[in-house]
């Protein structure tokens, strides 16, 4: 593989990255497939573009081939895969995202009046800076202003790479999908945390607590039917195993209809079973 040099950003060039990600194209299309494309209000298909993130990710230099299909709440989503470079290595790895999304006024886009279609596309190649100022603190989780991110989701001071997928979770909030690394390489799933809870639930409604080592994973049930499952760090106990978590706590909504109040109840959690612990009536 050519390489610029050092000076330049050690960053193959994006013809080098539009070659590589073109061997894989097949693979973007069969992937379409799966993507509802009911925001599109006219029969304009737009054809892959490919994105260069144009500065260094967490050490990694990043390219997308990407399938532009849906316009929803000033964002473009569609299809994608990714390929992130180790530069210093050489390692690559691919991931594909179904729900991979942009804000429309990152991109060469024309759009309709009505901003819920595409009516053309302007550039094919796009160029974008990565803003990391976008992310948010150390002590906050989750964001849509990227498509992907690096933060330490199980608190062991190494971060993992997630993926933003866009409206795929629950009231149309946008999912994570979180991936593990040993060393630069990325783990495949089932030895990783991306399947196992409390991390295959992540969306823009859970909550990652720095300061107490817990995951709060809130589900959206409707009025006075919601719940909140509380998951609590356990340390690994040696340096060859991993970080893991326990669920500790559910609180649970309930209505009493004869009263017509809603009531939160707590419950610790130990095994299998749930302990009642708490009572309190909230506002609906």
């Amino acid at each position: 593989m050519k390489l610029l040099s050092r000076s330049q950003g050690i960053i193959p060039t994006l013809e080098k990255k539009v070659n590589r990600l073109r061997l894989i194209t097949l693979s973007l299309a069969l992937t379409a497939i799966s993507v509802c494309a009911a925001g599109q209000t006219n029969d304009f298909q737009p054809n892959g573009v490919t994105i260069a993130y144009t500065n260094e990710i967490n050490g990694y230099s990043v390219s997308v081939l990407w399938k532009p299909l849906v316009v929803r709440n000033n964002r473009t989503i569609g299809p994608a895969i990714l390929e992130f470079y180790k530069i210093d290595e050489p390692y690559s790895f691919y991931l594909t995202n179904n729900h991979f999304g942009l804000e429309n006024s990152m991109l060469p886009f024309s759009y309709s009046e009505d901003n819920l279609s595409i009516v053309s596309i302007n550039e094919y190649e796009i160029n974008l800076e990565y803003n990391e100022d976008d992310l948010g603190t150390d002590y906050s989780f989750g964001t849509t202003k990227a498509p992907f991110f690096f933060q330490d989701l199980d608190f062991d001071k190494i971060d993992e790479l997630v993926l933003v997928e866009i409206e795929n979770g629950q009231r149309g909030v946008a999912s994570f999908k979180a991936y593990k690394f040993d060393g630069p390489e990325l783990l495949p799933e089932r030895y990783g945390i991306t399947t196992i809870e409390p991390f295959n639930s992540l969306d823009e409604m859970s909550k990652v607590d720095y300061l107490t080592k817990r995951i709060t994973i809130y589900n959206s049930g409707g009025n006075c039917a919601n719940s909140y499952e509380i998951y609590k760090l356990q340390p690994a106990k040696n340096e060859y195993e991993g970080n893991s978590f326990t669920l500790e706590t559910i609180i649970e909504e309930q209505i009493d209809e004869k009263l017509n109040k809603c009531y939160e109840l707590t419950y610790s959690v130990i095994g299998q079973s749930k302990k009642f612990l708490l009572k309190k009536e909230i506002n609906q």
